[in-house]
């Protein structure tokens, strides 16, 4: 009943110089392929060349979702996209002239055992999975288990939330670098048009109103106390 089929797998890979790919059929050969790239999505034809891959690529009226590929190829011919799962190459082979001597013990990249899913969504009028519901599946929360013990917050809670427009996602929150204990906040709008809205933070209480350009990535500062009425915009080294 759902609008999406998954696809898990798990490997024992231990075959040197060889590449695992998964080929996903497509009704037909899409005009253009719109492959994610690290902050945003890039547009790029059929043609049969090996690119890299970040999250998801939509393929016409299919969009499929990776939570650990990093590469695909196409096939003009079989109208099909490879998806590469698995390789391994020795570590730090910059394509020698030289051929590998057979009386050294070289390290690989890619040995024992890799887990992962593949999810193959089919695009209807009203049933399009949002950027955000991509990253999602893509890279899921990690969950750590407490035991139970005392503290001043409540047991629930956000950190940080953004109401507006757009497709706005939180890339990074840690302590800044310099050990001064403020907080730096990454953000980054998907979407390739501009967002309105507001960051906010159940915590404090406190808010700021935030506006983003297509695909742009800001990094914000906070103090320790994450008083968001007191957000200034740094650059990427926190400066």
């Amino acid at each position: 009943g759902k609008d999406y089929v998954d696809v898990s797998y798990r490997i024992n890979w231990d075959e040197p110089h060889t590449v695992v790919k998964y080929r996903v059929g497509t009704p037909a050969t899409p005009d253009r392929i719109i492959a994610g790239v690290p902050g945003g999505r890039c547009e790029r034809s059929f043609d049969g060349e090996e690119y890299p891959l970040s999250e998801s690529i939509e393929l016409g009226d299919m969009i499929v979702m990776c939570d650990s590929v990093f590469a695909y190829n196409t096939d003009r011919e079989e109208t099909t996209v490879g998806l590469s799962l698995l390789r391994n190459p020795v570590c730090g082979d910059l394509r020698m002239d030289e051929p590998l001597r057979t009386d050294e013990d070289y390290r690989y990249v890619g040995r024992g055992i890799h887990e992962g899913t593949v999810r193959i969504w089919i695009r209807k009028e009203d049933s399009v999975p949002r950027l955000t519901g991509i990253q999602r599946f893509t890279l899921p929360p990690v969950w750590v288990c407490e035991a139970h013990h005392g503290g001043e917050l409540g047991g629930s809670g956000s950190f940080l939330c953004y109401e507006g427009t757009g497709e706005v996602v939180l890339e990074a929150m840690k302590k800044a670098e310099d050990g001064s204990g403020d907080i730096i906040i990454r953000i980054a709008n998907r979407s390739s048009e501009s967002c309105t809205g507001k960051l906010s933070s159940d915590f404090t209480g406190s808010s700021a109103p935030l506006t983003l350009g297509r695909y742009e990535i800001r990094t914000l500062r906070v103090p320790a106390d994450l008083n968001l009425d007191s957000v200034r915009t740094v650059s990427m080294l926190e400066d």
